[in-house]
């Protein structure tokens, strides 16, 4: 049975989804998903953002198991691992990945769902040169056992992960890679384990010094790369073989030369040849081994390559440890000696050396030596006297990503700002687009090309001028005009067009009521505001006094419940107090109507405390009021329609409706097709057979 709803993938169907490939995974203590959405040809999908914050939703609440790339068939119902996730630089903890997937998910997909399969189609599949394909044929349990025993000694890390599911057997799978891997093995003997079907067994024997030359020559053939590396790091091997394999792993693809690079060991050859890779992930492995010589280490700190400098900060010599005392008014000899020692040209963890780089007396060779090490680029940034020449050539050959917060300490000249765009990623695009000196055609650049997510910065961070902020207020996304509400340079005419675009539901009661914000800002959001905004914005003595923030402000400490409590309270002044903790008294007024409870769906339900109410009073509080307006006269089928989604309501409040007698039969068949297993469980089959 699929993990996923089948009334959601029937919709998936609907929309011409026929596969969706996703990375679910956990990266720097927050939760990560990478997705692609393919038709029935293969081809990429564009869907609205709905339905993949949908798929999105599924996926978090689906029993994967454990976290990794997935290949979803909807055909079949089938999820299958497949893809890549690589970290170039660091681990899950800090670092940069990269989401992949390559492969062939036809045959991947066959392996793993193909029921009863012939021995000869599974001999094919356990000798796949694709270790996905070999870890789908092990999943496969409707494949004997006896039919995957090569996959018991397999060298890829998944496959013999999921060989770990099959019944237990006595093999002897661990005595021949013992005897594999003892040189006091007979050469006869070896050559016998050289043709093993278990390719650990095939490894051993490759990596035994005593292994024959002539055998080393059949296995530098070897199927598996792993085999074929172990063969080049045997010193006893003939330099025709090594020099074969030397072209062979030069050679290679990309993803094989990362791999090897990272692969544990590696021949001394290699790792140099590896070092000079034209490929950047490449030298970002070699830079990350720790057995990385001295040399060959002091060679690639002067690499410009970002990926290359994050992995060069990693490095454990690199981490914090006791520095010897410094002399702070550094006499030449002093700048020699601190600028020498080890590690030298890495900032990470050494306050001395930042501090010879801030120097005012800093010695004009080590300045010199600082600029060819990118390292120390962020320091050099923080010096007054560095020149605009100085700067150019930091952006034109160093990482990005280490300075670039740097930049507001400084006015550049617009030729800095070209030369430093094209290098830069999504997130430092985001932090240059917040200074005000930027040139009008990179501004332009930035905002026709760059993603939302950059036009967002821009809107909340920018400095703003009317024609950018209306055009930012004009952005077909709403969330990124959404954004302007929080910059206190956006002129207060724009503002209200965007809260006449999104209404007073875009307002944040924590967000929109700093102090932070001009008063002639914080008086155009009083004229609009509701509930919870609105009582914000009273207790902001920035406020203008509008009538009716007067009228709550003299309310005092009691805040809005005398105005709740009191039967006369006309509506509109009900119409103002949507939106706060009180709302089930809001719903019992005697003057509640239905335009309150529109508001009440389409501002409170929306704003963030239902989202994260999954325990406690609040939880049973927002519960009841749930249920409350559901069972109000004056709840009609439109209002069903905009509060029963996935862009209102979180899973356990869907699945809470979804048990309902009186739901109206479009929202059951929407909750029948919901990405949440668990709501399309709750729907009442013997209210809705049918569906």
């Amino acid at each position: 049975m699929s993990v996923f709803p089948q009334g959601f993938t029937r919709r998936l169907h609907r929309a011409g989804v026929a596969r969706v490939q996703f990375a679910y995974h956990w990266h720097s203590d927050e939760r990560q998903f990478e997705l692609e959405v393919l038709g029935e040809d293969g081809q990429a999908l564009t869907l609205p953002p709905e339905l993949e914050g949908e798929i999105r939703e599924a996926v978090w609440n689906a029993d994967l198991g454990t976290f990794g790339t997935y290949l979803w068939d909807l055909a079949s119902g089938e999820v299958v691992p497949f893809g890549q996730l690589t970290y170039l630089t660091g681990d899950v903890l800090g670092g940069t990945y990269q989401v992949t997937f390559t492969g062939d998910p036809e045959e991947t997909l066959a392996a793993r769902i193909t029921p009863d399969p012939r021995r000869v189609q599974v001999d094919a599949w356990v000798t796949s040169p694709d270790p996905q394909i070999r870890e789908a044929v092990a999943g496969n349990r409707s494949v004997p056992d006896d039919w995957v025993t090569p996959l018991h000694g397999d060298l890829d890390p998944s496959v013999s992960w999921t060989m770990r599911d099959r019944p237990h057997r006595t093999l002897p799978l661990s005595k021949q890679q013992k005897e594999a891997g003892n040189p006091a093995t007979l050469p006869r003997a070896l050559d016998t384990l050289a043709r093993s079907g278990w390719a650990q067994v095939r490894r051993a024997v490759a990596a035994n010094p005593s292994t024959p030359g002539r055998t080393l020559a059949d296995l530098a053939g070897d199927p598996e790369w792993r085999v074929r590396l172990a063969v080049l790091t045997n010193l006893s091997v003939g330099d025709d073989v090594r020099s074969a394999l030397l072209a062979f792993f030069s050679g290679a693809d990309v993803t094989l030369r990362r791999l090897t690079a990272r692969e544990e060991p590696i021949s001394p050859d290699l790792m140099s040849m590896y070092a000079a890779d034209p490929d950047p992930t490449v030298r970002a492995a070699v830079m990350g081994r720790p057995d990385l010589p001295g040399d060959l280490l002091q060679k690639m700190k002067s690499d410009p390559h970002r990926l290359v400098q994050e992995t060069l900060t990693c490095r454990p010599e690199n981490g914090l440890e006791e520095e010897d005392p410094f002399d702070e008014s550094w006499p030449p000899e002093e700048q020699w000696r601190v600028a020498q020692m080890p590690g030298n040209g890495e900032l990470w963890g050494r306050h001395d050396l930042q501090m010879l780089a801030l120097a005012p007396n800093l010695l004009p060779e080590l300045r010199a030596l600082f600029l060819t090490q990118p390292g120390m680029y962020w320091a050099l940034l923080c010096r007054d006297d560095v020149t605009d020449d100085e700067v150019l050539h930091m952006a034109s050959s160093g990482p990005a990503n280490e300075w670039v917060v740097r930049l507001p300490d400084r006015t550049f000249p617009p030729a800095f700002f070209r030369t430093l765009l094209p290098q830069l990623n999504e997130s430092e695009q985001r932090a240059l687009v917040t200074r005000s000196d930027l040139p009008a055609d990179v501004r332009e650049e930035l905002l026709t090309h760059g993603s939302p997510a950059v036009r967002a910065s821009m809107a909340e961070k920018g400095a703003l001028d009317e024609p950018l902020a209306r055009r930012l207020a004009a952005d077909p996304l709403d969330w990124v005009a959404e954004m302007l509400l929080r910059n206190p340079t956006l002129p207060p005419a724009v503002a209200r067009e965007v809260l006449t675009r999104l209404g007073p539901g875009a307002l944040n009661p924590f967000i929109h009521t700093k102090e932070s914000l001009p008063p002639e800002l914080l008086g155009v959001y009083a004229e609009v505001a509701t509930g919870d905004v609105l009582v914000n914005l009273a207790a902001n003595p920035g406020t203008p006094p509008l009538p009716i923030i007067e009228q709550l402000r003299a309310l005092g400490a009691d805040g809005i419940l005398p105005l709740l409590s009191d039967p006369t309270t006309p509506p509109g002044m009900l119409a103002r107090l949507v939106g706060t903790e009180h709302d089930l008294l809001l719903v019992r007024h005697p003057n509640f109507t239905a335009d309150h409870l529109h508001a009440l769906i389409t501002q409170s339900v929306r704003r963030h405390r239902f989202w994260n109410s999954s325990y406690g009073d609040e939880h049973r509080r927002i519960t009841e009021l749930l249920h409350v307006m559901l069972s109000s006269p004056l709840m009609t089928s439109d209002l069903w329609d905009t509060l029963v989604t996935t862009q209102h309501l979180n899973g356990e409040q869907r699945a809470m409706i979804a048990s309902r007698t009186d739901l109206p039969e479009f929202i059951a068949h929407r909750l029948k097709e919901d990405p949440v297993q668990a709501v399309a469980r709750a729907v009442r089959r013997d209210l809705w057979p049918d569906l």
